[in-house]
Formats: structure tokens, C-alpha cells, sequence
């Protein structure tokens, strides 16, 4: 490319780094057509449209990008995204196994050769989680399905989530991320499992797979009202973290139709402070203090009759425990959630209310709507 070229990709970067990615879709397009040849610019026009909210728009520069350089790595990673979000399940599985040439593995993980390719071993196998609380949570349903297949299953997880995931049928050892690995024979990536196992669309088990264990605090809610959980922000730590929040102000007005309800925050973080800013139609009680790791959250959720929550890791608890849950996504939601509709194969308790580029008010006119008829219909 020319200097004055190198300058507009330049600025076409900076517009993607600072949220404007289709602002730089243009500029990328023009580059594209001056030179065809170039897998990167393909690879970032790719990335640009996807998220700008045009996805299947997205596939074509990514598909071209892996034409003209299979090896890119960066593009296999998007395309796999993609292809998740637009369903096509086994392909974007197959791409995303390319994660590790756009990511560093961690010193700590096992030498490559050391890989499973998902055969029957007759040994100790090590599944390694990866990626957020929420991934975990949902690829967690192939962990039985690994168990059969080896001697023995290993699960390394973060501390949050050893107690939620160490009753999962097969799994006979639970180990926290950071401390020692004990001996094992081959491992695997929590994510690679689906696409080692074969395990994709009616091959993949379905909810409930997940329950509290018995040691945690599972009591029901006894009050005759509907009891409702509440989470409206995510960690807001990132550009496409704070697409995932809203302010608890702005959710209590459109709850304001609900009667006869008790609703409980389960709010963590920064956002927490929000609460006394609550316009809700009852009461909010502040439940956080008991969600001491992703087991109590179980245990939780399981003493609530619904639990309305943006897209976190909650989201994927409730769906994996088969608990209903009204879930709002942004326009631009993570690939799980597809890109229309309001369920999702993944978690068929679950009901989705998206997003436009307008914003949260007709998702939240919606999910108002549906909450008034919920609470309607409840018995007596």
C-alpha cells in the first residue's frame, strides 16, 4: 500500500479501537478494492462489518482473507465466530480450534503433543477451562460425555466454579486454576470438547445438566408473591462489556406494571452501587452477599421464580439449571444468542429480548409486557 494508503488503514484501526466500527467499514471496502491480494484488510473489513451488527455481511471479506492466507489465524478465529453466530455450528467449532494462533497459551498449560483428539483413551484425561465464567458454564454439559471416553476426567476450573461443577456425573477430580496439576495422560480445552466429541446441534445434551450441591443453602422463597432476581450490568471493564449493561433506574420503570413481586438484586460490582437509585414498583433486596461462589448463585436462583439479567454468566447459570429467565441482549449479542428469535437452542428455558441500534426501549417494552402476563398467570 501506499503511504497515503497505510494512513486511511491506520485510521480505519483507530475508528474500530474506539467503538466506530462501521464508520470504518467504508474505508476498508475501498481499500479491499485497490487491492485484492491483501488477506489483512479482508481480515479487518471482516471484523468491522461483524461488528457493526452486519454479520452475515462479515463472512465474505473473512472467507477471502483464509483464501488468499490460509494460515491467518486471526481470520479463522473471526470467521469461527461468525459462523457460531449465524448457526453453523460444526464449521465454527472446527475454525475456533485455530483460537491458539491468535492467542498465548499460558506457561502453565501441558505441551501441545500432550493434546486429546476427543479417541478412547485408556488413561487420565486434563480438561483445562478457558475463556469466561459464562463459556464454562455453558460448554460444562460436555463433560460427561468426555468422562466416558477415558479412565478418569480432571477438571481444572477457577475457585468460583469447583463446587458448582465437582457433582457433574464423570468427573472425579476438581482442581483449582493456579495450583498443581496432578498427573494426567492427555488434556483438552473445555471449548475444544463439542468439536472433539462430535457433539454438535441434537448431538449436544440439553439442559438441566448443572443443580447446587447439597451442601449449599437451597431454600425456596416462601412469600406468595413472585420472587425475581435482578442483574443489570455485566463487568463493564470493556467497550463490548458496557454494551451488555443498563442502569437499574431505567429497568425499574419498566417494571413498574409487575405487582405482587418481591425483587432481589443479585447485582455484583461497581454496578451495586446503583441500587439506591431503584424506581421499581416493590422493594429490591440486596442478595449479593450470598453469592460467595457459583454454587450459593445456584442455590440462589433456585429459591426464585424467574431472574431477569443481561447477558452474563447468571444468564448461562440459569439456563444450564433449566430455570426460567428473561435475558437482554445488546444489538450485537455473543454468538450463543444468535442474532434473532427469543430462545435459543443452548438453554430452552430461557427467554430472549434484544437490543436495536435504538437502544434498550423496545427490548424493555417487551420484557415489561411479557413480565405483566407472567405474573398474571401465576396460580391463586
Amino acid at each position: 500500500m501506499s503511504q497515503e494508503e497505510e494512513q486511511l488503514f491506520q485510521s480505519a484501526h483507530a475508528l474500530w479501537a474506539s467503538g466506530e466500527a462501521a464508520l470504518a467499514v467504508p474505508v476498508l471496502e475501498a481499500l479491499c478494492l485497490a487491492h485484492p491480494e491483501n488477506p489483512g484488510l479482508f481480515s479487518a473489513l471482516g471484523v468491522c462489518r461483524y461488528e457493526s451488527g452486519d454479520a452475515r455481511g462479515a463472512q465474505e471479506p473473512l472467507e477471502q482473507a483464509l483464501r488468499l492466507d490460509p494460515l491467518q489465524g486471526v481470520a479463522a478465529y473471526n470467521l469461527a465466530h461468525v459462523l457460531l453466530t449465524l448457526g453453523e455450528e460444526e464449521r465454527g467449532l472446527a475454525l475456533y480450534e485455530r483460537r491458539w494462533s491468535s492467542f498465548s497459551r499460558p506457561a502453565w498449560h501441558p505441551a501441545l503433543e500432550l493434546s486429546w483428539d476427543g479417541k478412547p483413551l485408556e488413561g487420565t484425561l486434563l480438561v483445562l477451562a478457558e475463556q469466561g465464567f459464562g463459556d464454562m458454564i455453558q460448554f460444562a454439559r460436555f463433560l460427561p460425555l468426555a468422562a466416558q471416553c477415558c479412565n478418569k476426567l480432571i477438571l481444572v476450573v477457577p475457585p468460583e466454579l469447583r463446587r458448582l461443577l465437582a457433582d457433574m456425573p464423570g468427573v472425579a477430580q476438581v482442581v483449582s486454576t493456579g495450583e498443581a496439576l496432578p498427573p494426567f495422560d492427555r488434556f483438552i480445552m473445555m471449548m475444544s470438547l463439542p468439536y472433539r466429541l462430535g457433539a454438535f446441534g441434537k448431538n449436544r445434551p440439553h439442559p438441566p445438566y448443572l443443580k447446587p450441591p447439597l451442601s449449599s443453602n437451597q431454600t425456596r422463597e416462601t412469600s406468595p408473591a413472585s420472587n425475581i432476581g435482578l442483574i443489570w450490568s455485566g463487568r463493564a471493564d470493556s467497550r463490548h462489556q458496557k454494551a451488555r449493561a443498563l442502569d437499574l433506574a431505567l429497568l425499574g420503570r419498566h417494571l413498574g406494571a409487575a405487582r405482587d413481586v418481591v425483587f432481589h438484586s443479585l447485582q455484583l460490582g461497581e454496578a451495586a452501587s446503583q441500587l439506591p437509585d431503584w424506581t421499581g414498583p416493590a422493594p429490591l433486596i440486596d442478595r449479593a452477599g450470598e453469592m460467595t461462589d457459583f454454587a450459593a448463585t445456584a442455590a440462589l436462583l433456585q429459591g426464585l421464580d424467574l431472574l431477569i439479567t443481561v447477558d452474563t454468566a447468571s444468564a448461562h447459570l440459569a439456563g444450564a439449571l433449566g430455570m426460567p429467565a428473561f435475558v437482554l441482549l445488546p444489538a450485537l449479542p455473543h454468538w450463543v444468542w444468535g442474532l434473532e428469535g427469543e430462545v435459543t437452542g443452548w438453554y430452552p428455558s430461557l427467554r430472549l429480548f434484544r437490543a436495536d441500534e435504538q437502544g434498550w426501549t423496545q427490548a424493555l417494552m417487551k420484557l415489561s409486557q411479557a413480565l405483566s402476563e407472567r405474573v398474571d398467570s401465576r396460580p391463586g
